[in-house]
């Protein structure tokens, strides 16, 4: 058995990530679903118009072509990280691990119907956030001497059942809103106790939070767009979602130098995870700068600061995983190039959120992330068009904190929609 002194801590390689996220910060990725949209980098909250507007600004419910819209997207993404999980004397990391590429399933099918000229409403459910990040059969023998495979990491999804309208004060202003049912699954597998756990220690522990889920009925989100010639403004307000998401716990104990694994004293007892979907505010401009160009350029805050820690809670024990993350911000950039097969690309500046002193395997990269998109669309007919688009999303970050060294994540996504007019 190793002594303590040469091997010291052995971070928790999980903790609850959506959208933490490989492609962006925080619980959500810099781009969700729509082919036509994150092909621009989602920098539509002026734009928008139809049933995707439910999404990305309510207000946009009050454009509507026709006598309305159905939209179908499949947009799944493949996300990796990277991340030293232990440190030896004099805090070297020993220890690096990656995930397989994991796939998080991101859709969106939303449905728009024109009252009248000036009202709008829509209905639809979609992907808010979500993650997969999953260490599997992870080698620990080199300091604990333990011949049994570890796991570790975190699934998390947040899907989004959302009902609202939208209406046209005026020819060049609108405002919106909408209601929100999020519903919440995760699954989380930690290694140790806590954060931490002494490597010079006789057993390892690998606990799996399993089946979590909750719901939230309170959410909602305000838009607004003005437009007037060429140019158009609009704004958009997410509030806030608390989620205690409850399941059961299934545990392993591995004694140094084992070849099998015993239950733990935890197997068979309930488990919660506890967090927050924290507020966003949204506004952004796009300009019409000839008959087939237009630019965009939008700004987003979310207050991640709120997420001071995750809350794991044990057969009615809490216990705190401490985050202090930081609030993030994302600068978004898009363009188009008309025609009968348009041209959009886009760009996502996200800023750092995880906290340098409380990196985590599973966490996002405490670092700046990236993300470069592009797409184009097809009219099939007159009533129905098919998008296709594409974003690859990367970030590295070095942490000081309890177990120093590089984060690296980055994640691709293949984006396909159809959207039907009636």
């Amino acid at each position: 058995m190793k002594s303590t002194n040469n091997y010291s801590k052995l971070v928790a390689a999980a903790a609850l990530i959506t959208t933490s996220s490989a492609f962006a910060a925080g619980f959500e990725k810099a781009t969700t679903f729509s082919a036509e949209h994150t092909s621009m980098g989602s920098a539509v909250v002026s734009s928008v118009s139809g049933a995707d507007a439910l999404y990305y600004n309510p207000a946009g419910l009050s454009n509507i072509e026709g006598k309305g819209n159905a939209t179908l997207s499949f947009s799944p993404a493949f996300s990796k990280f990277t991340a030293p999980i232990s440190r030896g004397t004099g805090g070297a990391s020993t220890l690096e691990t990656s995930t397989k590429r994991g796939m998080s399933p991101i859709f969106g099918a939303l449905v728009s119907y024109k009252i009248s000229d000036k009202l709008g409403a829509g209905l639809g459910a979609y992907v808010a956030g979500g993650s997969n990040a999953m260490y599997e059969d992870m080698d620990f023998s080199a300091v604990n001497a333990t011949t049994v495979r570890l796991n570790a990491g975190s699934r998390l999804g947040l899907t989004e059942i959302a009902f609202g309208a939208g209406y046209k004060i005026s020819p060049n202003f609108s405002v919106g809103a909408s209601w929100r049912a999020s519903l919440v699954s995760a699954k989380l597998v930690t290694v140790g106790s806590g954060t931490t756990f002494g490597l010079g220690a006789t057993t390892l522990a690998e606990t799996s939070y399993n089946d979590l889920s909750d719901k939230n009925f309170k959410g909602f989100r305000l838009g607004a767009q003005y437009s007037k010639g060429d140019l158009g403004i609009g704004m958009v307000f997410r509030s806030a979602i608390d989620f205690t998401a409850d399941g059961t716990i299934s545990q392993r104990a591995m004694t140094a130098g084992s070849t099998a694994a015993t239950s733990g004293p935890a197997n068979g007892l309930n488990g919660s995870l506890s967090s927050q979907f924290p507020l966003m505010f949204g506004i952004g401009a796009h300009l019409q700068m000839q008959k087939n160009m237009k630019v965009a350029l939008a700004y987003e805050f979310a207050q991640y600061s709120k997420n001071e820690f995750l809350v794991v809670n044990t057969n009615g024990t809490d216990s705190n995983l401490t985050l202090q993350w930081k609030n993030q911000h994302q600068v978004r950039i898009g363009a188009e190039i008309g025609g009968k097969i348009p041209m959009r690309l886009g760009y996502v500046f996200v800023s750092q959120v995880t906290n340098k002193s409380f990196a985590g395997a599973s966490f996002a990269s405490p670092g700046i992330g990236h993300m470069i998109t592009a797409g184009t669309s097809y009219d099939l007919s007159d009533n129905l068009v098919a998008g296709i688009g594409g974003d690859y999303g990367f970030a590295s970050g070095t942490a000081t904190g309890t177990v120093p060294g590089e984060y690296k994540s980055n994640v691709y996504s293949v984006h396909a929609s159809v959207n039907y007019k009636f």
